[in-house]
Order: C-alpha cells, then sequence, then structure tokens
C-alpha cells in the first residue's frame, strides 16, 4: 500500500512523502527505485540523472557509478545533490554518454537502478565573444599621402562564422588601402587624416553578433599663415589668416599679447571665420591700431590625454599704418609763386635781349 500510494505523487510529493510518513505500523520493505530510464541532452547543455528510492525505512543511501561499476566521482562539471539522489552534469560531453548505476539501500536492503544518458551533437549555436579590439588609436604628426604599416586594429573572435570590418556604420571594402586577416586584424597600408572615424569589428555567426568599436584619429600637422593689405588712418582695415590641420583647429587673433574675441561687427576689431580663411576686420583706422597681429591655429585630437595630441601654430602680421591726407598747397601769397613769375619776367627779358 505504501509503495502504490507514492506512485500516484510526482517527483517532488515523493521527496514530501519521504520526510514525512513516519508510520510504525508500516512493514520494513526494502528500496523500489523509482528513476528515469533514459537522459537525452546536447552537447554543452546539463544532465540530471535521478534516483529516488522508495521503502521502509525511509532513511536511505544512494551511491552512483558508472556502468562497469568504477564510482562516479565529483568535480568541476560533475555534482550531487538532493542526498545524494540527484547527480548533474553540467557541459555535457559526448565522453559522458553512457550507462549510470544508482545503487540504494536502507537498513533492510539495497536495490540497484540504471540510467542510461545519451548526449546528441549540439544544434545550439554557440555565442559570439570578441577577445581583442582597441578602444581607440591615435596616430600623431601625419602628412597626407604618409606610408604606415604601424597601423593596426586587432580583432580576435571566438564562436563567430564571419568577422568583418566596419567604417561609421558603412561595409569596409578591402582595396589596397586595408589589409584583412580573418581573426586578426585589419592593417592600414597607407593613410591619411580622412581615414579617422570609428572602425567596428563585426563578429557572427546564424544566431549572435557582436561588435566592438575603435575610434581611430589620424591628426595632421597645423599651419597658419597671416596677411594685410596697405592702410591708411579713418579707412578700414583687414588681416587674413588661412590654416589647415585635422582635426580642423580653432583659430584666435590677438594684439599685443591680448586675444580679440569680440564678433560683432557693430564694435572694432571683429572676427569673421570662414573656414579655411579667418579674418580679422578693423574700421576706422588709427595709428594706436598699427603693430603686430598674431593669428593663433590649435588642432586638438579627441582624447583622454588632448595636449598629448595637439598641434599650434601661429603667424605674425604687421599692421602698417600711412597717412592718406595730402600735402597743403602754399598760400597764394607765399613767396613761391612770386618767385615763379619773377623767373618767367628775367626769362622774357634774357630771350628780347638775345633776339636783338
Amino acid at each position: 500500500w505504501y509503495q502504490r500510494r507514492v506512485r500516484d505523487f510526482d517527483l517532488k510529493e515523493y521527496n514530501i512523502m519521504i520526510y514525512t510518513d513516519s508510520d510504525s505500523s508500516l512493514e520494513d520493505v526494502k528500496p523500489t527505485v523509482l528513476r528515469e530510464g533514459q537522459v537525452q541532452v546536447e552537447e554543452g547543455e546539463t544532465a540530471h540523472l535521478y534516483c529516488l528510492g522508495v521503502g521502509h525505512p525511509a532513511t536511505m543511501t544512494y551511491l552512483w557509478s558508472v556502468g562497469d561499476g568504477t564510482p562516479l566521482l565529483t568535480g568541476d562539471r560533475i555534482s550531487r545533490g538532493d542526498f545524494g539522489r540527484q547527480i548533474t552534469i553540467s557541459n555535457a560531453r559526448s565522453s559522458d554518454a553512457g550507462l549510470y548505476k544508482c545503487s540504494c539501500s536502507n537498513s533492510v536492503g539495497n536495490t540497484d537502478s540504471y540510467v542510461t544518458l545519451q548526449v546528441k551533437p549540439s544544434t545550439t549555436v554557440p555565442d559570439v565573444t570578441i577577445t581583442q579590439a582597441p578602444a581607440a588609436l591615435y596616430v600623431h604628426d601625419v602628412y597626407l599621402g604618409a606610408a604606415a604599416n604601424n597601423i593596426f586594429i586587432p580583432c580576435q573572435a571566438s564562436g563567430a562564422d564571419q568577422v568583418r570590418f566596419m567604417k561609421n556604420g558603412a561595409l569596409l571594402e578591402v582595396s589596397d588601402r586595408y589589409t584583412f586577416q580573418e581573426n586578426v586584424g585589419l592593417t592600414f597600408n597607407t593613410y591619411n587624416s580622412r581615414d579617422s572615424g570609428v572602425y567596428q569589428c563585426v563578429a557572427f555567426n546564424s544566431k549572435h553578433w557582436k561588435q566592438k568599436m575603435t575610434f581611430v584619429m589620424i591628426t595632421e600637422q597645423v599651419s597658419a599663415y597671416a596677411s594685410a593689405d596697405v592702410t591708411h588712418v579713418d579707412t578700414p582695415a583687414t588681416l587674413s589668416c588661412e590654416v589647415s590641420g585635422y582635426p580642423y583647429p580653432e583659430v584666435t587673433w590677438s594684439f599685443k599679447n591680448q586675444p580679440i574675441t569680440n564678433g560683432h561687427s557693430a564694435h572694432s576689431p571683429y572676427v569673421v571665420d570662414n573656414p579655411p580663411r579667418h579674418q580679422l576686420i578693423i574700421n576706422n583706422l588709427g595709428f594706436e591700431d598699427g603693430g603686430v597681429y598674431t593669428c593663433t591655429a590649435v588642432s586638438r585630437a579627441l582624447s583622454s590625454d588632448p595636449a598629448q595630441f595637439s598641434h599650434t601654430a601661429s603667424s605674425d602680421v604687421t599692421l602698417t599704418i600711412g597717412n592718406n591726407i595730402p600735402a597743403p598747397l602754399p598760400a597764394e601769397n607765399s613767396s613761391l609763386p612770386t618767385w615763379r613769375l619773377s623767373l618767367w619776367t628775367w626769362a622774357i627779358l634774357v630771350l628780347t635781349l638775345v633776339i636783338r
């Protein structure tokens, strides 16, 4: 009656019956094992083997062994649970497949039962992991067309069927400029500042994909050249400064070591920025506006240490101011016109005497 009653419950209720049913009137019975005869899992999955003995007394001892009788040892992947009734095999391998024996005993007797474990080839697509890719690369002082064999973005992935590179969200086409090695990385054969951007290493299989992004900043040397028109007092003056570099520099003007930041034409002087030409305009020149003006261009890379990846160039221009007011004419009663008339008079008299 006890055994028939237990079989009416599921596995969890078996445990409840074993611990709670202590009717001393029951007859002592050696264990009967309720078990799963076969367990199937895929490679990489977790297998659970059960061996539940029912009898009286209810206190049971469980010993597990492989089919040939070798005791089953626990370790990193194999563990016991539920007071020995359950064996858990994690990350199942094909070598784990086979026959397992469970020996269940109480004070009355012993019963052996067997569980067959089948481990099928995995149909689960493994996850993708990118194990190596830098967050950022900075290349300093590069000129257009410079040869470069030392720029390399590593990208190593596991579980991926394919690995590709993208730049700024678009698939990067392999050309003479780039060399790509599967599961190794991307090499720049030549480069310039236009190759700066966000490079994405994308690894994927039929079910999963991962990406890691590398910010590449290739800076170019900054140049600045300032010039000024010939100017006169009470006229406007225009100072120009042409700059180049990457990242495009910030341009500032200064006069007598004082920065000029005004950008409104209602005040003088004021700055007009129209890259690559930057201008400083001075209205109604006075002699006090003459002197040396400095145009400074600063290019800063976006990095954790902007000072390390920055360029500065400056150019001085001297503003010379002339006086455009013509010299005053002599007064009518001055001696110069009188002297000139006297000369003409003498010339006529001399000429008359010669003719005679």
